[in-house]
């Protein structure tokens, strides 16, 4: 097999031969020999199966008292001392092993000599036969003692490690079984050396575990202690943390008052304001006109809701896990995902993205410039940002230059027509003199009369 290149398969054989002869130095020298030759990969991949068998081995002598059983499990550890005697992740199931192996040998060594003493002390024998009795007594019990002690020597030198063994024999650690509750499917449990021992739950070394674990719009990482004399069994809450979001403010035109609900945004936080958890309100005002953009943030996640525009331009984006959701206001805009061709969208659109996707974006007015978003990240949450172009009157004021006065012509009414008097007739104007005399025309014609 081993010309043929198919190391992983020989290993696989030596590991049943293994489990058949354990212990075997031949065999355990060429299983290394094989493993060394393996892809720094596929060597990564065979310690983690190792080291799941390791803790399964020390499982087994947590729940054995079978010393023929206990005594394969020694043998079995052997092939993970060769390879691994500097590894300190196996350090603590190969201690566990040992301090069982020690424990259990002590006991049938004490077990054994206490038989041998307990032997009936009146039986029925002549002197000569006790003493040989008691000779035979004592050298039992001397016999089975020494061999306590070559046991407790030989489970040493098995499992012997860089670091100093402990002056007193300790009792051997037990497993405890870890519940979870609120975790998802994504949920690891890494020990001390970053290592994924989640598939172990149910039987954990003692010692310190960390939880890591996220979802939509929250995240959780909490250490975890697991200590057997607190009992066998330990269930831990998930606490999860609403991830944060945060708001960047750009004004094509400086000018009005942003406040976020009733609190006033200075202009130096434009750039950045961390949202917290509710229903907001973002209000822009500069007297005259009036923008509002209601939107909700939960678990870092933000929501843009029906907003009141101004009539100048306005652009709002969210950026969230899968999205962008912009939002236009008597605007256009411009957005290019990742080295994707750029669009131009006139009205409001939801923009999908992957997990490593930014976009940038910009409204098309005079003083546009490209905002880029993302990629979302998990650990910090969403983003809203908002591009504001206000109407003039919210800008800085612009000089109206006074147009040039108009000439006010004065015109002199005409003169109002003369009437004409039409042309006496004899007798009018013959009366006319005759007033001008001082005479009356009726006097005239009485002394006209008289005289007849």
């Amino acid at each position: 097999m081993q010309s043929q290149g198919d190391l992983r398969n020989a290993i696989a054989v030596l590991d049943r031969a293994l489990e058949q002869y354990p212990g075997r130095e031949r065999l355990i020298q060429l299983r290394s020999q094989f493993v060394e030759k393996l892809p720094q990969e596929q060597r990564a991949e065979m310690r983690k199966s190792d080291l799941e068998r390791v803790h399964d081995l020390a499982e087994q002598s947590q729940r054995t008292d079978d010393p023929k059983e206990l005594e394969s499990i020694f043998a079995k550890t052997a092939l993970y001392q060769s390879r691994y005697s500097r590894d300190p992740d196996f350090a603590g199931p190969l201690m566990v092993i040992g301090e069982r192996g020690k424990k259990q040998a002590a006991d049938d060594a004490l077990t054994e000599a206490m038989a041998v003493e307990n032997v009936s002390a009146d039986e029925d024998v002549s002197s000569e036969s006790g003493g040989r009795l008691r000779l035979f007594r004592s050298t039992a019990a001397k016999a089975l003692m020494t061999a306590a002690v070559v046991g407790l020597i030989l489970g040493a030198v098995l499992l012997s490690r860089r670091q100093t063994a402990p002056a007193k024999t300790r009792e051997a650690p037990r497993a405890v079984a870890l519940t979870l509750r609120g975790s998802t499917d994504q949920a690891r449990l890494l020990d001390a050396s970053n290592q994924n021992v989640l598939s172990r739950a149910g039987a954990l070394m003692p010692g310190t575990y960390t939880l890591v674990d996220e979802k939509p719009g929250y995240r959780a990482r909490q250490e975890i202690q697991i200590d057997a004399s607190a009992g066998a069994a330990k269930t831990v809450e998930v606490n999860w943390i609403p991830l944060a979001a945060t708001l960047s403010i750009h004004m094509a035109v400086p000018g009005g008052q942003w406040s976020l609900g009733n609190n006033p945004i200075k202009p130096e936080d434009l750039a950045k304001v961390n949202l917290p958890d509710g229903k907001q309100e973002l209000t822009w005002s500069d007297g005259a006109h009036v923008l509002k953009i209601p939107f909700t943030v939960e678990g870092g996640q933000i929501t843009l809701e029906a907003w009141v525009a101004p009539r100048g331009a306005a652009m709002a984006a969210s950026l969230g896990a899968s999205s962008v959701k912009v939002a236009l206001a008597n605007a256009k805009a411009r957005y290019q995902v990742g080295s994707e061709a750029p669009q131009v969208i006139e009205k409001d659109e939801a923009i999908p993205l992957s997990g490593s996707d930014s976009v940038s974006l910009q409204m098309l007015t005079e003083n546009g410039q490209a905002e880029k978003l993302g990629p979302y990240d998990p650990a910090k949450g969403g983003e809203l940002l908002v591009v504001l172009r206000p109407p003039a009157r919210g800008g800085p004021a612009r000089v109206k230059q006074p147009e040039a006065p108009k000439p006010v012509i004065t015109e002199e009414p005409a003169p109002a027509p003369q009437q004409q008097t039409p042309k006496p007739t004899p007798e009018e104007e013959k009366a006319r003199v005759l007033r001008d005399m001082g005479l009356s025309p009726k006097v005239i014609e009485k002394n006209k009369g008289e005289k007849k």
